[in-house]
């Protein structure tokens, strides 16, 4: 309260019934101020008005304390200044709020002498009548926003009437819902980079990019937490002002240093959202307070990275307010987070599929090249040793050739097996559509395996599925994927019986899927094993000392050539009693026959020259001279 008389008669009555207008106008933007003094304020100002304007000075003093009574009580702050901004009188809302203030400068304690000059420019240019907002920075270190309506006497005495309200809280409101929206926001966008990510430091960078840029945040950053001995939380992308604060500092996620229990630390060793509502007094913030308040950091999130089977790091926003975050947006910037790991990890996944896919096709390329190494002089070898018997030896030398050719033929069996694999493992293996004669098929089959057969006194049964006409496939690799069953059943048979059986699964008018089977009566195998064995590379007996030999590849390449030919491959074992291996296969319905193809499954290729092509002259392509 004023100390003294104060002669108010130069406050018009136009000045007090604006004063009605100004609470008026500030009450119907807050429902609290509604109702508070209302009626009082209006009577008792018009009563005031008439009184200023007509009583002699003795009844001053009386009618101001009236008038300072009626200020004091209402639930709005309100002050009287000199037209040089000096406060005359100020009411308990507002000394409760700013401190005891007559005859000071009202901007002078308003804001802190540090503030930006524009704010106390802002504050002090206000003439005349009208609504202003303006921010205020408490003791507290918190803001708060203010809501006023200044007065000028109509008259023009030097008198400045000011009356606002704590609009604090509708302002937080208001910017807690546009920070909503922009989280949002900022899901969805974030969520259309990953889909059409393809590098992982691009994505984070635009990740934090958009953080800032439509976030509203002041600086965002990603760091990706290391295995050393210091457990340091290594930055890979950032964005916003940040003016060397992340050089600046130094991040750790071990709990043991002081530097490894901030917000950023402590979310990826925990694997938890760490919220830091007020940089400035958090404690945990010790050791980057100076850095932060530098830049104006008030507020952080840390939110972890986490992905399917490790944490990788965390992302870190800045905001400048010191209440940025609340639930609402803690859980949409957390599914963020979420999107993040999970982009990263999708990159990541991609990025070692395609090394190893690039790694199996250098493979390939190898083994086909070094394949073709080998075989050219196999076939020397082959070659030599059939002209050499052909011209005649000796039974020594003949008993010496069938070594030759034993051991030639087996490793180029092998050779050709390692060229297959690596063509199909490259996409280079192209079928060869012929006409297929199931009977005639089953038949070469048959008598290519009768001479082993023979020698280990076992029986050989065929059951052909009951076909009319012709069907259209690779008849080679057909013949090759059944040989490669009806060996390995012949080599773990001691006695009993082969069979080989086609049945048809399915038939359309323009195709058939057949199942072909070869079973025996053999050793059997484990139920374990049976896992690995389409594997390439891999045997039911993987030990150093196995007794039937073997590469593994057989197996390998039938599963690929039934799955190129739009069938699958699998088998059934019992161990003692003998196994049973089956592939499936589609081959097209055709209708009659090819002469060329018939002439040469019942003659020699060499006859067939003979026969067909005697006395032509050849041209033969060789990249090796002794072929």
């Amino acid at each position: 309260m004023p100390q003294g008389p104060l002669n108010l008669r130069w406050l018009s009555a136009a000045t007090l019934l604006s004063l009605v207008v100004a609470f008026s106008a500030m009450a119907a933007g807050s429902a609290a101020l509604a109702a508070a003094a209302s009626v009082a304020l209006v009577s008792s100002t018009a009563w005031l008005a008439w009184r200023f304007g007509k009583s002699a000075d003795a009844d001053v003093v009386s009618d101001q304390m009236r008038l300072f009574n009626i200020l004091e009580t209402l639930p709005s702050y309100v002050i009287l200044l000199t037209p040089d901004y000096h406060v005359v009188f100020a009411n308990r809302i507002f000394r409760e709020r700013f401190g005891e203030s007559r005859g000071r400068r009202c901007y002078e304690f308003l804001f802190d002498r540090n503030a930006p000059c524009e704010a106390c420019e802002t504050y002090s240019v206000l003439e005349g009548a009208g609504s202003h907002e303006w921010e205020w920075t408490g003791p507290d270190r918190r803001t708060y926003f203010i809501y006023d309506r200044r007065i000028v006497d109509a008259d023009g005495n030097p008198c400045i009437l000011e009356m606002g309200i704590d609009i604090t809280e509708r302002k937080r409101a208001e910017q807690e819902q546009q920070r909503l929206n922009r989280a949002l926001r900022l899901l969805s966008d974030g969520n259309l980079l990953m889909v059409r990510a393809d590098d992982e430091s691009k994505l984070l960078c635009a990740i934090c990019r958009l953080v800032v840029e439509t976030g509203g945040y002041l600086m965002a950053w990603i760091g990706m937490a290391e295995a050393d001995a210091q457990k340091s939380v290594r930055p890979v992308a950032q964005s916003g002002y940040e003016g060397g604060y992340l050089e600046a500092v130094h991040i750790s996620w071990d709990e043991a240093q002081d530097i490894g229990r901030g917000p950023t630390g402590t979310a990826i060793r925990t694997g938890k959202t760490q919220v830091n509502q007020n940089c400035l007094i958090d404690p945990r913030m010790a050791p980057w307070r100076e850095a932060a308040i530098k830049r104006g950091y008030q507020a952080s999130i840390a939110l972890p990275l986490i992905g399917k089977q490790q944490l990788l790091g965390a992302l870190t926003l800045y905001a400048a307010d010191a209440e940025a975050f609340n639930a609402q947006e803690v859980k949409l910037l957390e599914e963020l987070a979420r999107n993040v790991a999970f982009g990263i990890e999708t990159l990541r996944e991609r990025q070692q599929r395609e090394q190893a896919e690039a790694a199996t096709r250098a493979k390939s390329a190898f083994l086909a090249n070094m394949s073709h190494e080998i075989r050219t002089p196999m076939n020397a070898i082959l070659g030599m040793a059939h002209l050499m018997r052909r011209d005649g030896v000796t039974p020594k030398q003949a008993a010496q050739l069938d070594k030759i050719d034993m051991a030639a033929s087996l490793l180029m069996h092998i050779i050709n097996d390692v060229l297959d694999l690596s063509k199909i493992e490259a996409g280079k293996l192209t079928l060869i559509e012929t006409d297929v004669n199931l009977s005639g098929l089953l038949s070469n089959v048959a008598s290519i395996l009768s001479p082993r057969v023979g020698e280990k006194g076992l029986r050989l049964v065929v059951e052909p599925a009951p076909l009319d006409g012709l069907l259209r496939g690779d008849q080679t690799r057909l013949t090759q994927a059944l040989l490669n069953y009806a060996n390995n059943a012949i080599k773990f048979t001691a006695s009993g019986t082969i069979t080989i059986r086609t049945q048809v699964q399915e038939a359309t008018d323009d195709a058939v899927l057949l199942r072909f089977e070869v079973s025996d009566t053999g050793v059997g195998i484990p139920a374990d094993a049976l896992r690995r064995l389409f594997v390439a590379f891999e045997q039911a007996d993987n030990s150093t000392t196995r007794e039937f030999g073997g590469t593994g590849l057989g197996l390998a390449i039938t599963k690929r050539l039934a799955e190129l030919m739009g069938g699958e491959a699998g088998a059934r074992s019992t161990p003692g009693q003998g196994s049973r291996f089956w592939f499936t296969a589609r081959l097209a319905k055709a209708a009659g026959t090819s002469p060329i193809e018939a002439g040469a499954r019942r003659q020699g290729a060499e006859a067939v020259l003979a026969h067909d092509f005697g006395g032509r002259r050849l041209l033969l392509v060789e990249d090796d001279p002794i072929n």
